[in-house]
């Protein structure tokens, strides 16, 4: 239930982030020229990113069944999503040009 109820908002995020996505974006870029958005993009989905990582990692010092240990592949997933969708904000092109990167 909880994944239809937040399906709609990690699509919409999805769509914001690559609408106007630079093929040639690194994961951990940063604009020089783009420093506020470099620095919201990375607070936001980075420290969500950094956070999952640290819960992941506590999850790991508690014993579980090893099935337990099955979401965590799902975890890694997300943190991923999380980068590249802070590497697409980053690295995203100008509107006006329709351009991707410097």
């Amino acid at each position: 239930m909880v994944a239809i109820a937040l399906a709609p908002i990690m699509i919409g995020t999805t769509w914001i982030c690559v609408r106007r996505y630079n093929c040639n974006a690194k994961l951990f870029a940063v604009r020089r020229d783009r420093l506020l958005r470099t620095f919201v993009a990375t607070l936001l989905f980075g420290g969500m990113a950094i956070f999952s990582l640290a819960l992941l990692v506590y999850g790991w010092t508690q014993p579980a069944p090893w099935y337990e240990y099955l979401w965590d592949i799902y975890v890694l997933l997300g943190i991923y999503w999380l980068l590249a969708m802070r590497a697409a904000i980053v690295e995203q092109g100008d509107a006006k040009s329709g351009q991707g990167g410097p």
